[in-house]
């Protein structure tokens, strides 16, 4: 028979990290982003497309257009509506996109990218287990964990397929899972 494929590790960062990236946070802006794609699970590709009228705040949704201009609404948190409201009220008011530069041409991906380097770098960390997708995995193993369906996951995620759900973000390491048992 063939070799065993090792068991895949969760690609997620940890609460701890997360609130360390927050913490390392000058502006609302940058906070906004962070606390979005932990909450949402966004692509970076989503993020930077995101324009002020994709922001329902009424129904606390985002209109988020991604993979092959696929468009979804995806729910948001309180939390994250205060720090969307917050950015809102200082963000260039000509800009096309919720989350530009301070001149207000839109934020592009490695814009963002570098703001999480920067942001990782003042929270001290040394490896790249803090990146863009690593807040996306983040928010679907939170979801789970507190309790959230697989198909509902899918969807908010994006997938056509709950397979790739399963297969890239509902991943434990062997320590976690008593812990997850425990709390179902």
């Amino acid at each position: 028979p063939p070799p065993s494929l090792p068991e895949p590790e969760p690609k997620a960062i940890e609460i701890d990290d997360l609130n360390a990236l927050i913490a390392a946070c000058h502006g609302e802006r940058d906070r906004a982003i962070l606390i979005v794609l932990a909450d949402c699970g966004l692509r970076a590709s989503g993020l930077i497309s995101l324009k002020i009228d994709d922001v329902d705040f009424a129904a606390r949704t985002l209109r988020v257009v991604e993979k092959r201009g696929r468009v979804r609404a995806v729910p948001f948190s309180l939390e994250t509506e205060r720090v969307l409201i917050a950015w809102c009220k200082r963000r260039p008011m000509a800009a096309e996109r919720l989350f530009c530069q301070s001149s207000g041409a839109p934020l592009k991906y490695a814009g963002l990218r570098q703001i999480v380097r920067r942001l990782a770098r003042r929270a001290g960390f040394t490896d790249e287990r803090c990146n863009l997708h690593s807040l996306r995995h983040f928010a679907a193993r939170e979801y789970l964990t507190q309790g959230g369906s697989l198909p509902a996951l899918a969807r908010i995620l994006g997938h056509k397929s709950i397979n790739t759900t399963v297969s890239h973000y509902a991943v434990y390491a062997a320590s976690e899972l008593s812990e997850v048992h425990e709390l179902h």
